[in-house]
C-alpha cells in the first residue's frame, strides 16, 4: 500500500469514528424538529443494450429524478441517463448515435479501451440531427 493511500483510508476511519459519537452528545432542544427524513427514490437501472449494431437516440423528455418529481432531461435513453452497455473484452461494437437534441452533444464511454477517434471527446460533438 502507497503512503498516501494509507494515509487516506486512516483520516477517513478516524473521521468516521469522531462523527459516529457526536450523534448522542448534542443538546436535544425541547420541541426542536427531529432529523429530516427525505423521501427515498428507488435507484433507477438503465436498461442493458446489446452492442451489436446498437442505436443511440439522444433526446430530450421528461423522466423521474426524484421521488415523484419529473423533469426535462438530455439523454440517449428512456430515463435520465442512457443504457448500460455490455461488450466482451475483445468484442468489435459498432454503435449509431443519433442526435435529436437542440445542440451538440456526443457520448465518453467509460472503461471501454476504444481507438482515440472513437472515445467521445468534445470536439467529436455532433450537430443537431447529426449522427456518430
Amino acid at each position: 500500500m502507497h503512503r498516501r493511500h494509507f494515509l487516506q483510508a486512516a483520516l477517513a476511519a478516524g473521521g468516521s469514528a469522531a462523527l459516529s459519537g457526536c450523534a448522542h452528545r448534542w443538546p436535544v432542544v425541547s420541541g426542536a424538529p427531529g432529523p429530516i427524513q427525505a423521501p427515498r427514490t428507488p435507484l433507477w437501472i438503465p436498461p442493458t443494450l446489446r452492442t451489436d449494431d446498437a442505436h443511440l437516440l439522444a433526446t430530450r423528455h421528461r423522466a423521474l429524478v426524484a421521488s415523484g418529481t419529473h423533469a426535462e432531461v438530455w439523454s440517449p435513453g428512456d430515463g435520465p441517463i442512457g443504457p448500460t452497455l455490455r461488450a466482451r473484452r475483445g468484442e468489435r461494437v459498432t454503435l449509431l448515435l443519433e442526435n435529436r437534441l437542440p445542440e451538440p452533444t456526443i457520448l465518453h464511454w467509460h472503461g471501454l479501451h476504444v481507438p482515440e477517434a472513437a472515445d467521445g471527446h468534445p470536439r467529436l460533438a455532433i450537430d443537431p440531427g447529426a449522427s456518430y
